[in-house]
């Protein structure tokens, strides 16, 4: 079966779904949580509500070479994936849990001080290689607050563990097994 756009599609579908009912099941948590998603499966009302907290000052500008860094950034980076934190492994029924999430496509797991993390490689469907953002103007919170100074992309590579297939995670699993 030739790999189409409609099945990479389906396939997108599927891992969002899975994803969704890891968090539900408490075995991955959201590093943002969306409002509406977060409060749905918390079982609150899925209506966002105003927040009365004061305002944060502006954040300053630092005075670095941050335009120049997504100007020279192509294509976006930083649209190319996302990344959320999951539960550590604490038994074989949680190994098992992540090697079946590392067992679909374009996903990898890598921890970062102590902390284990998920890595979706699938671009966002509001990215055009020509025109950049599609939704600039109301672009998600989590796409506002991400500042080029903080690009993950222009620091070293910093992650503890890193695991791009099955096997090498399977193979981390059994050389050492958790506590």
């Amino acid at each position: 079966m030739p790999f189409t756009e409609a099945l990479y599609r389906s396939f997108l579908c599927e891992a969002a779904t899975a994803a969704a009912c890891f968090v539900k099941k408490g075995l991955m948590r959201l590093l943002e949580p969306c409002t509406i998603r977060a409060r749905t499966l918390e079982g609150r009302s899925t209506m966002p509500t105003k927040r009365t907290a004061a305002k944060k000052p502006p954040r300053e500008k630092k005075k670095t070479k941050d335009s120049s860094i997504c100007k020279n950034c192509v294509p976006a980076r930083c649209c190319m994936y996302f990344s959320t934190e999951i539960d550590a492994p604490h038994n074989a029924k949680d190994c098992d849990d992540i090697l079946w999430i590392l067992a679909h496509r374009d996903v990898e797991i890598y921890t970062k001080r102590k902390r284990w993390y998920v890595m979706v490689k699938t671009p966002c469907r509001f990215f055009d290689p020509t025109r950049g953002c599609l939704i600039y103007p109301s672009r998600p919170r989590i796409c506002r607050a991400h500042h080029p100074a903080e690009c993950e992309f222009h620091e070293e590579y910093d992650f503890d563990l890193h695991f791009h297939s099955y096997e090498e995670l399977a193979r981390y699993f059994r050389l050492r097994p958790p506590k």
